[in-house]
């Protein structure tokens, strides 16, 4: 899959590194939703606290909710998936703090 850089750097600009924007595209495109392996799988391997501090940050800015399931899984659903790209690239200007 080809990533629109000027997508990325747009998410980018609402506090996200490289790494979460470029995963918070490809899930925004798909099914809107993850969990915290994917995103870890995603990535340069990192410890899991790294999955835990990007999902606890998406969950504290409203961005995402979470769902748990039996054995303690946890799946992600990214917020306003259908206009997130267009939010973020600003065709609907808001404060930042609305949007991330």
């Amino acid at each position: 899959m080809k990533l629109q850089r000027e997508h990325i750097e747009a998410i980018q600009n609402f506090g996200y590194t490289q790494q979460e924007a470029r995963f918070l595209y490809v899930v925004a495109v798909h099914s809107g939703y993850f969990t915290q392996r994917q995103y870890t799988e995603f990535g340069p391997k990192k410890a899991g606290c790294i999955a835990s501090a990007f999902t606890s940050k998406l969950v504290a800015r409203g961005r995402a909710s979470e769902h748990k399931y039996q054995n303690n899984t946890r799946v992600f659903s990214l917020h306003i998936q259908g206009g997130l790209l267009r939010d973020w690239q600003g065709e609907h200007p808001q404060s930042p703090s609305a949007h991330l």
